[in-house]
Formats: C-alpha cells, structure tokens, sequence
C-alpha cells in the first residue's frame, strides 16, 4: 500500500504525493526529503509547460487541474490529459532528449518542479523507485500505442471511404453527358454544362440528350439532401428520366411519368426539383415543365431576364401531382440558362444571399458571348462573391444558344 493522502492537520508536509502512482510504496519521509525545496509553478489555462523544440530539464507533478498532452500540433485537438498526481518529463531526463508533444494546461493548474538533479541524484536512490517509474513509463507506452493504432485504423478506414467515394464520384460523372462544350459536332447549337459538388459527390444533376434528330433534351435538377443518399437518387432520376423521355414527348407527361416512377419504393422520402425542356434545334421552338425548379434565364431581344415556369411540385413526394407545360422560342444569337439553387443561393462570410438579381447582373455584363464563357463567368462571379467560405450546395449550371 502507498501512503494515505494527507488528512486535515497530518503533519507530512507533501500530503499529495500519495496521488502518484511513481511513489506508491515508498518511505514518506525518503520521498519528502528528495522533494523538500522543489518549487511550485501555477499555469493558466491554454499556457504551454512543454515545448518539444526545447531541451527538458525537469520533471513535473501535478498538483491541481490538469494538463493536455497535444498529439501533434499545439493547437491540436486530439490530446492526453494529466491529472492530479500524474508526472510527465521523466523520459526527456533519461535520454536527453526534447519531450515529444506540446503540454499545456487545460484549465488553472498547478505542478511541482523536480529539477534534473534533484530527479537523478536524490529520486533514483530511493528504493522502489525506479521499480515504479518503469510501470509509469511502461503504461504510457502502452497508452500512446493504443492511441497510435487507434488513430492508423481511422486513418485506414478514411482512406478506404475516400477511395469509394472517388470511384462513385467517377461513376456519376460517368452518368451525366460529360463537363465543358457538349455536342461540339452539331453546329446549330452552342452547348456547355458545369458541376461543382459541394462535397465529394453531389445530388445536382443536368442532362442534355437528343430524343430525336432534331430535338434535344436539357434538364438540369436539385436532388434533396447532400452526399452519398442524393448520388444515388440523382443516378435513378437520371436513368428513369431518359427512360420516360424516349417514350413520351410532351415534357409535362415526362415529369408526370417520372414522378410515379420516383415514388415507387421511395422510403427515404428522397425528392427532386427539375426542369425539363425539349428544343427544336432547327426553329428553335421549345417546350418545358418544371418539378419545383429554379426559374431559367433568357437573353432574349438584347437582354437577359428570367423565363415564367409553369406550376409543378417537386417530383418523388406525390405520385398524382400534376405538371404543367409551356412552350417559347429560342432566336439565333438567343441564350438559355439553366442552373440550381447552389448558384443563386451560395453565401459569403457574412451569410449573405448571391442573389437572383446579381445573377441577371453578371449575365448582362460586357464579355465572350459563347456558353463556355457565359458559365465561367458567373463561377468566377459565385466565387469572388463567397470569398472562401464554404458552400453547402453543389453547383450546376447548362447554358444553350443558338448559333
């Protein structure tokens, strides 16, 4: 058995050192003469005790509070506590060596100084001493390598989530008709489509397929929710849109059809927002439904303003909802700007909107009139806009013109 901890009016004079676990056992009065004039040190909290770019020359008790043994940085997160009774340094003695972590006090604290000398030429000729102290190093070995694997393992498993999530990232790029100018062979049109995921993998969508030779297809969707869940909802909507589009050509049936088709087994209450248009490349007439989407921008007769949507809920809640349709027409020299909430709703440091009208803005501005341009454009404009901050929703924009 140790000695008893100091009770009130026990005339030891270093009742705490019956919290270490490095004097268990030992004479009192051996280990009160060895510490008799070792000073006392009083830290505030987040002051640093240990640097591991300086030399050691000290061993040191805790007393009161507690210390954080940082395992990397000084401001890392990921730290080993020090209680009461509780000593650290003792190895950067023995070798010479700096100690190998920030130490800083997690709240007030207060630890004895155990200079070098003191430790080396009074503690290790106590006997039992160096017995307790190669437990004490021993079981912080074992501590530290535990923490090691811990951390390797969740290291490990990260890595194999990052594989898997690239493979899928690449899987759903795969899925979508590819980034930049689309359709470079058919000479009519003038086509360029644009995601940013906000995280590895996205739930936007966009989709430009031909239903016919002369009528092409655009989509572009928002699908509720972010990550792995949306992807795989985004890869269904895709798939079963261009299914239904084969079919019908009415893009009011298309949503219609689409939406049964994502109600069924739809358990996680997933939804979609999506604009649908089917363009005559030759007349420019189009057609278009809308599931709850973002209303597109024209540039029409010199100047760029927003389309009116016909009324649509969002598809994949309600298998009977209904969709409406509307049609316009597509002049040459004229642009068709679809995009997701990501673009209008991105936020910079001080929560503030991007906002529809700074959209129109950036449009209208002076500049390159081909799609690519028009797109990069207003990136760039989102970008400056959000000044770092990070965005919580993709990115995803499909502009058309016609030549």
């Amino acid at each position: 058995m140790g000695p008893e901890r100091r009770q009130s009016g026990d005339p030891r004079r270093h009742g705490y050192l019956s919290y270490s676990p490095l004097f268990e056992g030992l004479s009192y009065d051996s280990v009160e003469d060895a510490i008799e004039g070792c000073q006392i040190q009083n830290l505030s909290t987040g002051e640093v005790l240990l640097d591991p770019t300086r030399l050691n020359k000290a061993m040191y008790l805790v007393l009161a509070g507690h210390l954080d043994v940082h395992l990397g940085t000084e401001n890392s997160q990921d730290t080993i506590p020090i209680g009461p009774g509780e000593t650290l340094g003792e190895m950067s003695i023995i070798d010479g060596q700096p100690v190998s972590a920030f130490v800083s006090a997690g709240e007030p604290s207060q630890v004895v100084i155990v200079p070098e000398q003191v430790f080396l030429e009074n503690f290790l000729l106590i006997p039992g001493f160096a017995r307790n102290l190669a437990r004490v190093l021993s079981a912080r070995m074992r501590e530290s390598n535990d923490r090691v694997v811990a951390r390797l393992r969740e290291r490990l498993a990260l890595e194999h989530l990052q594989k898997e999530l690239q493979i899928a990232r690449g899987i759903q790029e795969g899925m979508l008709p590819g980034r930049g100018t689309l359709f470079p062979d058919r000479s009519e049109i003038d086509l360029h489509g644009l995601m940013v995921p906000a995280r590895d993998i996205g739930g936007d969508l966009y989709d430009a397929f031909f239903v016919s030779p002369d009528h092409l297809a655009l989509a572009v969707g928002d699908v509720s929710g972010k990550g792995i869940p949306a992807a795989l909802f985004m890869a269904r909507v895709v798939a079963q849109l261009r299914l239904v589009a084969m079919w019908e050509t009415s893009p009011a049936t298309v949503l219609t059809r689409l939406n049964r088709l994502l109600c069924e087994h739809n358990d996680a209450g997933m939804f979609v927002t999506l604009l649908y248009f089917v363009l005559d490349i030759r007349t420019g007439q189009y057609r278009y439904s809308n599931a709850g989407h973002n209303p597109p921008a024209i540039f029409s007769g010199g100047n760029w303003r927003y389309q009116a949507l016909p009324k649509g809920l969002v598809a994949g809640i309600m298998g009977d909802a209904p969709f409406a349709e509307m049609d316009g027409c597509l002049a040459p020299d004229e642009t068709l700007l679809l995009y997701t909430d990501g673009v209008t709703e991105a936020t910079n440091r001080a929560e503030k909107l991007y906002g529809e009208a700074r959209l129109l803005e950036v449009l209208g501005s002076p500049g390159d009139p081909s799609t690519a341009a028009l797109v990069e454009r207003v990136k760039r404009s989102v970008e400056i806009f959000a000044d770092g901050a990070a965005q919580s929703d993709d990115i995803t924009m499909l502009a058309i013109r016609r030549r």
